[in-house]
């Protein structure tokens, strides 16, 4: 076994006992506190993890009986029905959420026939934005939520009955971690016709309004979190998130899992490299495994045979002789000595393509051909017989009178003519 064959086993050795320790690792962690981890389904409807919505999914399913609960899984612009009695509601929750033009248009047409549509999502489709506000507040179109960094948040619903608060922060391993807590600002507020003020965040910051289209409502929210399975085991939950669903219609529901897209920090959580950093032992493997291969480098990539010779090139020896025996004609003028050699290669070529033979007679050294022969000749190759009549004319010409240089140039292009003609 060479050197660098078990320098390789030694890394994939290392590479499994290090994946091994972290998946047994991972099997004891019970619970992933990741919100915006994307890839692990955060805000997912099956999801039973702190930050899916799997509670609330059951909730509004279990409340929903008697109706048509529909989960929407690939096409909204497919899977939602323009429902004209106006009693259907539409629920959306998650990080990110993502429209094309269709399933934007879907969306209005379905609101405007009466219906309601919650959505609670860190980051609005701008599509649905530009179509609602059109083009804002002097010209200030909304965009991306403001946020406000806190430990603690408290909620609360406007005009509502229950005066008490409902308290939420953002845990990880049971420990309040500070979270970005996202909120409507000035352009979400206004160039909306009858919009509604919802709910607080921190007695001042809005994170829910009601504005009408259509006949329907839409009702948007900027902190989906508040939906979450740990969210609702939290004190006072049930009556806050009561409070915002019984803006919902008593008729058919339709659960969207088909929009979820993730938000731009969630698509750089969704890089494997950021995640494997972000676990200890996987980050000691990479780091280890680009330390060994450096190492490799450094020692093992030097060449480690003797430089292979220059070998010189192959010189074709016939050529140089058919070069000097050519030049040595056209030296001596012997035309006629050419013409010949033209004529037995035609000839030769002629008999290894078609079959025919062609004798020379030794006393006059001319071909012996007939006009059976041209005829033969010009079927198989259908070239005209003239043309091949032409060819052997030039060429008894060259041996009856003393040729010159033009004499022979064209009966190599009488040759040439011929095969470029000939099938």
């Amino acid at each position: 076994m060479s050197n660098r064959s078990g320098i390789l086993i030694v890394i994939l050795a290392i590479a499994l006992l290090v994946g091994i320790f972290t998946y047994y690792q991972d099997r004891n962690r019970r619970f992933d506190w990741d919100e915006s981890s994307w890839l692990k389904r955060a805000y997912g409807e099956t999801s039973d993890q702190p930050y899916g919505t799997l509670a609330l999914y059951r909730l509004l399913e279990n409340t929903h009986t008697g109706k048509t609960f529909t989960k929407i899984q690939r096409s909204l612009l497919r899977e939602l029905p323009l429902d004209s009695s106006g009693q259907s509601s539409y629920v959306f929750i998650g990080a990110a959420m993502f429209l094309d033009s269709l399933a934007n248009q879907q969306l209005l047409r379905f609101v405007a026939q009466g219906n309601t549509a919650l959505i609670a999502s860190k980051k609005m489709p701008p599509s649905l934005l530009q179509t609602l506000y059109g083009t804002g507040c002097d010209g200030t179109m909304p965009a991306d939520f403001e946020k406000k960094e806190a430990l603690v948040a408290n909620f609360q619903i406007k005009n509502s009955e229950a005066l008490d608060t409902f308290q939420l922060s953002y845990v990880v391993q049971n420990q309040a971690q500070p979270y970005d807590w996202l909120y409507f600002d000035a352009p979400f507020l206004c160039a909306v016709p009858d919009l509604e003020i919802g709910g607080y965040l921190n007695d001042s910051l809005v994170n829910f309004i009601r504005f009408k289209h259509g006949k329907g409502r839409f009702l948007l929210m900027s902190t989906p979190i508040v939906f979450t399975n740990y969210s609702l085991l939290r004190p006072g939950s049930m009556s806050y998130i009561s409070e915002i669903l019984a803006g919902l219609q008593p008729g058919n529901m339709f659960w969207d899992a088909a929009s979820q897209a993730p938000a731009q920090d969630q698509m750089e959580a969704a890089n494997p490299l950021t995640y494997i950093l972000r676990q200890p032992a996987l980050a000691w493997a990479w780091y280890l495994l680009v330390i060994l291969s450096v190492l490799w480098v450094f020692f093992r990539g030097k060449r480690r045979q003797r430089i292979i010779p220059i070998l010189t090139q192959n010189e074709n020896s016939s050529y140089e002789f058919i070069r000097t025996i050519a030049h040595l004609h056209f030296k001596k003028r012997n035309y006629r000595g050419q013409c010949g050699i033209h004529m037995r290669l035609f000839l030769a070529q002629v008999r290894e393509r078609y079959g025919f033979s062609v004798m020379f007679d030794p006393a006059f050294q001319l071909p012996k051909t007939d006009e059976a022969f041209f005829t033969r000749l010009a079927l198989v190759s259908e070239v005209p017989a003239a043309d091949i009549r032409a060819i052997f004319i030039q060429y008894s010409n060259t041996q009856q009178y003393e040729p010159n240089e033009m004499m022979m140039l064209s009966l190599h292009a009488a040759m040439e003519k011929f095969w470029k003609a000939a099938r």
